[in-house]
């Protein structure tokens, strides 16, 4: 009776571990810029970064690409405070993305960047994700300053944030290799920060202005 128990659980393991999708997590260098260290371009690659990705279906579209389609360093050099704040709630509230937790720890995929903006989680070896299966999936990547250890701590000290494009990725079981995120068309992206005051804060202060000059005209 114990040995067929102990049979009968490997089997269970291993159907389980069949059905598991594995991906391969690495960035090739310069992938991830820096944004928000010095707040100009020209944006340099930095070991002040931390990046995870969301994964989804392969039809689907992240909420953040109504910002940008990703942060890179063509079409925007800086996010207002309300983009800022929009792109952190699009990405940590997505319907239809979710943030990838290995299944093997139980940990939300992190992993900090190195100096030339490469980063390589689980010591460039597949992982299981929670939830995946051997299957293709729409995904992208997010940075945030390395400040802060999860995203949502970043996001709620409304740090800087990034997100690159989106790529078609095909997980596989665990036997085979899975492609690289280069291989699947992931593009160089960047880490903002907020630098442009919003419409009303430039409003006000213009008011302030006028009003220093009227009452320095009265005197």
């Amino acid at each position: 009776m114990k040995k067929a128990l102990i049979t009968m659980a490997i089997v269970v393991t291993s159907f389980a571990s069949f059905g598991q999708g594995y991906f391969l997590f690495t960035g090739n260098p310069r992938i991830t810029l820096d944004g928000f260290t010095t707040g100009n371009p020209p944006f340099l690659p930095a070991a002040t970064v931390d990046v995870g990705f969301l994964w989804g279906s392969s039809s689907a579209t992240p909420l953040v690409d109504s910002i940008f389609a990703s942060t890179s360093t063509n079409n925007a050099v800086s996010l207002t405070a309300n983009q800022l704040s929009t792109a952190w709630t699009d990405i940590l509230t997505d319907p239809n993305f979710t943030l990838a937790v290995n299944s093997g720890t139980s940990a939300t995929v992190v992993q900090n960047t190195l100096a030339n903006g490469s980063w390589q989680y689980n010591g460039s070896s597949t992982f299981g994700v929670n939830g995946t299966s051997a299957s293709t999936y729409h995904l992208f990547v997010i940075g945030w300053s390395n400040a802060y250890a999860t995203p949502q701590a970043a996001a709620l000290a409304g740090s800087a944030v990034g997100w690159s494009s989106v790529v078609s990725y095909t997980a596989v079981s665990s036997i085979g290799t899975p492609g690289t995120l280069a291989a699947a068309g992931l593009t160089q992206f960047a880490v903002l920060t907020s630098s442009v005051p919003e419409p009303t804060t430039m409003a006000l202060a213009g008011l302030g202005g006028l009003a220093l000059l009227v009452i320095r005209r009265r005197k």
